[in-house]
């Protein structure tokens, strides 16, 4: 794994980190199957009684150190942008994700509301990782340097499927009130995964020996674990839906209430909700090997960690670890249980003035992103003002992200097809670290 390939892969990455995926278009109040993946509760509010999803796909991609406008400018070299890394002391952190949802239905029934869908999941993340780390890495750098950092600085992928059944039920109802209250089952299927953490860093980097990168006086904790395609090469791009079959189990939890509108051309006056996501766990058994190891080199010894350079595989990193003399194995598994980030989002959709609505939405993560278990997802919280037909729709996502913060971006809607993008507008400006876009269609049957 060449390092000048890892460098360029985090400047392609611009500066990410993940918002919701199809933020906008998640809460219109024409109610699909993306309103229920957010809250199963909305069910039994579809537009239709049939709705078809033939495709949406949502690409993120988000970083706290790297302008978009600074990526595709023409006055800064790569050398600009590999100095501006490494003079900078915090913490360096990128995110790309992805979410395909593949056909899928839901329709109504008297009271209820049911579906089933079938969505795919690809994410990488590099959390909190020390620029200098970077550095002494992928740089042919001339002093003596000394590390030390207590963060758990990870890089994370994972690939994996999901086949969804969601239910719903209206439990109250009134001319003015109705209260909904809906969950859904996730049949997981993991596909590819790799953890690398280090955490409690502490040793002396030097490259003075055949430009080769050696450390000494080192401690640290490490984590390696891998399954799947990566188990035989990094590069490995061949994946298969659910070919290792249903490994794990997932939640949704909602509930929804809406406050009647007094004129009879819309549905609703205030539709508000509350979910649970991502309630559970997939077990990696295919390959699948996971080690933690304890570093310790003393002053008077060194190890050369350019070996790392040409590895293709995480058995071949693994291999160079332990022959080192320097590591100690502390745990080992053949399986690796992940934890699926848990979160709670709250949302509320009020009609302003005819067609004119806005939404308050927030979702906010119940785990921790420094934990070797879990894949990393960020805290967000929106203001989404919107015009709302029954065939045409255009909203503006004003967003606030824990690590890209200020966004700002804009959707459309016609019938069942939209595309949108929470930052495209502050894409076009100074000082964005995030760019994403959405895109989908489906369509509705009888009223």
């Amino acid at each position: 794994m060449k390092t000048k390939t890892l460098f360029l892969f985090l400047i392609i990455s611009l500066d990410f980190f993940a918002q919701e995926h199809f933020l906008g278009i998640n809460t219109s109040r024409r109610v699909g199957l993306l309103n229920t993946q957010e809250n199963p509760a909305e069910l039994t509010n579809l537009t239709h009684k049939f709705d078809v999803n033939l495709f949406n796909i949502s690409i993120q991609a988000a970083n706290n150190k790297f302008n978009f406008k600074d990526i595709i400018a023409d006055n800064k070299t790569f050398d600009d942008y590999k100095n501006d890394l490494y003079t900078s002391n915090t913490p360096f952190s990128t995110n790309i994700d992805t979410k395909v949802n593949l056909l899928g239905l839901a329709f109504k029934y008297k009271d209820w509301g049911f579906s089933i869908s079938n969505n795919v999941y690809g994410k990488f993340t590099m959390t909190d990782v020390n620029p200098k780390l970077i550095e002494v890495i992928e740089s042919d750098f001339e002093q003596a340097t000394y590390i030390e950092s207590k963060d758990n600085q990870r890089i994370n992928a994972i690939v994996y499927s999901e086949i969804a059944l969601a239910a719903a039920k209206n439990i109250y109802k009134t001319e003015k009130h109705t209260l909904n209250v809906g969950a859904s089952l996730k049949l997981l299927s993991p596909e590819a995964y790799s953890n690398l953490g280090v955490k409690n860093l502490k040793g002396t980097f030097s490259n003075q020996l055949n430009k080769d990168t050696f450390m000494q006086g080192a401690t640290a904790e490490i984590d390696v674990s891998y399954a799947g395609p990566l188990t035989d090469d990094f590069e490995n791009d061949s994946y298969s839906l659910f070919s290792l079959g249903i490994k794990g189990i997932a939640a949704d939890l909602g509930i929804n209430y809406q406050l009647k509108n007094e004129d009879l051309n819309y549905v609703y006056k205030l539709n508000a909700g509350i979910s649970i996501q991502n309630i559970g766990s997939m077990t990696f058994k295919n390959n699948a090997q996971h080690y933690t190891y304890q570093l310790a080199i003393p002053e008077n010894a060194s190890f050369d960690i350019s070996k790392f350079e040409d590895v293709t595989s995480a058995e071949e990193f693994n291999k160079i670890l332990e022959e080192s003399g320097y590591y100690t194995t502390t745990s080992s598994s053949d399986n690796i249980k992940v934890n699926l980030p848990t979160t709670i989002s709250l949302y509320a959709d009020y009609q302003v003035y005819n067609n004119w609505f806005a939404t308050v939405y927030t979702k906010q993560k119940l785990s921790k992103n420094n934990k070797n278990k879990y894949f990393p997802t960020f805290n967000t919280f929106s203001i989404i003002p919107r015009y709302s037909s029954n065939f045409f729709e255009a909203y503006t996502p004003l967003s606030f992200n824990e690590v890209s913060k200020f966004t700002a971006g804009l959707g459309i809607r016609l019938g069942g097809f939209y595309i949108g993008s929470s930052s495209v507008f502050t894409a076009l400006g100074n000082n964005t670290k995030h760019f994403d876009i959405h895109i989908g269609a489906r369509f509705g049957l009888v009223k």
